[in-house]
């Protein structure tokens, strides 16, 4: 209940109390008392009586909401920042044993997700032979010479092959990043060079929608990233935004913080994303249009990759849209990532 309504709730109740208990008490005093006198001092000391019991009970009520809001800060206080209370030793008494279920439950979260992560990436890895071998397989078939209706009955086999495979690393490599087990391996290179690279790879399909793709980079700094990683954010994001945008433009700025950090923003004129899907634009398989099928939507997980190799990085990453405008992705990274 909200602490604002508690008061005016509690005080209409203690006022409906006296009311009936003072009704109460006035027919009783005046159904056995035997004169006028006696029954207005009986009155009199019955009301006293219930003012007293009123006042009592609200100096109570409040004391016990301020120690409540009290204890109440100090579990806030204690989940948002408990080495405060470790270090200087100061835990309360009552905050002891929650503190002790808090770590318990934190710590069992944290092995769970681990072992969920571990559990992930080593099915992801056992995977890969297989459907390397069948993948190699149907590749042998359709370079032989088959008739036409077999090549057409196993091309569809293959494409999901290739589909599953890319699903496969793309699972690993997120359960690895997410589990702080992914190894990176920097190196110093212009970010020009790099974003002008992913910007061929879309220049034709951006084309054929008539789409045009500007770059705005007018600095030469080197970063000292991992490249292929980052490489893989830039094409999830540019990918999304030829994607979604029919016609139109997207723009790709770069800018060199005064915090030594590099800010990259990929914006387009699509149609935008409704504010009650963004929160969810960086979960697992999530899809924001459920029209698309898994091929044109892809798998579903390159923004939850994308966001954990910009924070492998020491960066974070936001995104803000409008409908009918556009939708803008922005991060940023130092450019000397740790």
């Amino acid at each position: 209940m909200n602490k604002n309504r508690a008061y005016p709730i509690f005080t209409i109740s203690m006022l409906t109390f006296v009311i009936l208990s003072s009704a109460f008490g006035l027919g009783w005093v005046f159904a056995t008392a035997p004169n006028l006198w006696l029954q207005g001092g009986f009155f009199l000391l019955f009301f006293l009586l219930l003012i007293a019991i009123l006042l009592g009970c609200i100096i109570y009520f409040q004391k016990q909401h301020r120690r409540l809001e009290d204890l109440r800060e100090k579990i806030e206080s204690l989940i948002t920042h408990p080495d405060q209370y470790l270090i200087s030793g100061t835990l309360p008494i009552e905050l002891q044993s929650i503190y002790q279920t808090v770590q318990e439950i934190s710590s069992q979260l944290q092995r769970e997700k681990e072992d969920h992560h571990r559990m992930v990436a080593d099915v992801s890895h056992e995977l890969r032979t297989p459907l390397a071998i069948v993948r190699g397989q149907l590749e042998n078939l359709l370079q032989e010479d088959i008739p036409l209706a077999f090549q057409q009955s196993i091309l569809p086999v293959y494409d999901e092959t290739l589909r599953m495979t890319q699903l496969i690393q793309d699972l690993q490599a997120l359960s690895l990043a997410e589990g702080n087990r992914l190894r990176l391996e920097k190196s110093w290179f212009p970010i020009s060079s790099l974003l002008k690279e992913v910007i061929e790879v879309f220049q034709w399909e951006a084309e054929s929608h008539e789409i045009t793709i500007t770059l705005e980079c007018d600095t030469e700094q080197e970063v000292y990233w991992d490249i292929a990683r980052m490489k893989q954010v830039l094409i999830n994001l540019l990918g999304n935004a030829v994607q979604y945008s029919e016609g139109g433009s997207v723009i790709v700025s770069v800018q060199l913080l005064p915090t030594g950090k590099m800010q990259v923003e990929v914006s387009d004129t699509g149609k935008g994303i409704p504010p009650e899907k963004i929160p969810y634009l960086f979960q697992r398989f999530y899809r924001g249009e459920k029209s698309r099928n898994r091929v044109s939507g892809g798998t579903g997980l390159g923004l939850a990759i994308a966001k954990e190799f910009i924070e492998l990085h020491g960066g974070q990453m936001d995104v803000s849209s409008e409908i009918g405008v556009g939708t803008k992705f922005k991060f940023e990274v130092p450019v000397l990532s740790e």
